[in-house]
């Protein structure tokens, strides 16, 4: 069968929505999960899923934004020719979700990172930065596209000295492929290591949107192909007390295959508490999850970008549905037996609009 026959199929099953969740329906957690790693806990991590790889982390009163993306435009065949819009409603009522009111006033938010540049990871970045966020107080991290998107929208004055960090990689390890060092938020409660990554094929091989966007472009970016990947990025996410990290994360916004994405293991003797994976795209990396989850050996795993963001939303919470091309089914159950085998005893996929605490 032609591919190119086969991607008109998937163009056509984003239009429609086709493929509900019901098959897998018991393995979703809607609304609040609570998780325990102690018998008596002293601290708590809030983490809160907006949908795709979008996630907000929450501790001792200090929040991380990865990848926020609310405003869904529709089937694929009307974003490929349409300009994307930007819900800046849906925004609103995120923002007051998760701090209470319509703009970060009281500067919670310490960090905003990307994981690469298609829109359903950065489209909502500007009217984030510019709206919503407390920018004197929030690190805004990704790679060389995102500084481009920003300068593009005209974000910064001239006599700012507000970046993007992260985009700088030639500080990169060869060997780990990961950052020279930490980027610590201003009180050091919370750490980034970014790690080069890669972005999954989309269908039977063929990757879309490769490239980056250009400053020099002279033109805002509009359009789904107009948001390049550029340089796909990972992280490790350390929750400090003092000097210690107290909670370990590994979060990823694609698939990758090895060693892309791969973080350092025993950093600090540190084992990882959490590992957010994604499930898009899975068939077309090599040993997915498996080779991942025998790297970095998480006591939980939350699986996420794993619904349909082709279908249009006007609350926080979504109907779940699945990512066209994507068997959410089959890959839980290899996800279950993989687990098994390295004792990896509960997991999570949450449906955007869900809260999840963990306590440690």
């Amino acid at each position: 069968m032609p591919k190119y026959f086969l991607l008109i199929c998937w163009l056509l099953a984003s239009c429609t929505g086709i493929r509900r969740a019901e098959k897998f329906k018991n393995d979703l957690t809607f609304s609040k999960k609570t998780i325990s790693n102690k018998n008596s806990p002293t601290d708590s991590l809030e983490i809160y899923y907006s949908g795709c790889s979008g996630f907000y982390f929450k501790f001792n009163g200090n929040g991380l934004l990865h990848d926020p993306f609310l405003s869904n435009n529709g089937p694929m065949l009307k974003i490929s020719s349409a300009k994307l819009k930007i819900d800046s409603v849906l925004i609103e009522k995120y923002f007051e979700k998760i701090v209470n009111q319509k703009k970060d006033s009281a500067g919670i938010i310490k960090a905003l990172i990307a994981s690469h540049t298609h829109y359903d990871h950065v489209l909502d970045f500007p009217l984030i930065i510019n709206k919503h966020l407390n920018t004197d107080s929030t690190i805004i991290g990704g790679n060389q596209g995102l500084g481009a998107l920003l300068e593009l929208n005209n974000l910064w004055g001239e006599k700012s000295n507000k970046k993007v960090i992260f985009n700088n990689f030639e500080e990169i390890l060869s060997d780990y492929q990961y950052f020279n060092q930490w980027v610590y938020i201003k009180n050091k409660t919370i750490r980034i290591l970014p790690i080069l990554s890669s972005h999954a094929p989309h269908y039977y091989g063929i990757k879309l949107y490769n490239g980056n966007i250009e400053a020099n472009s002279l033109k805002i970016p509009e359009k789904a192909a107009q948001f390049k990947e550029g340089q796909s990025l990972s992280y490790i996410i350390d929750f400090m007390k003092g000097n210690e990290p107290v909670f370990r994360c590994y979060i990823q916004g694609s698939a990758s295959q090895f060693p892309m994405g791969f973080p350092p293991q025993n950093i600090d003797n540190k084992a990882f508490d959490l590992a957010i994976l994604c499930v898009a795209s899975y068939k077309y990396v090599n040993k997915y999850p498996e080779a991942i989850l025998e790297q970095i050996k998480p006591k939980h795993v939350i699986l996420a970008h794993w619904e349909n963001f082709f279908l249009q939303r006007k609350e926080l919470y979504q109907t779940p549905a699945q990512v066209p091309f994507t068997n959410v089914k089959m890959f839980l159950k290899n996800y279950k037996k993989i687990a098994k085998n390295l004792n990896i005893n509960d997991f999570t996929m949450p449906v955007a609009n869900t809260n999840l605490v963990f306590k440690f």
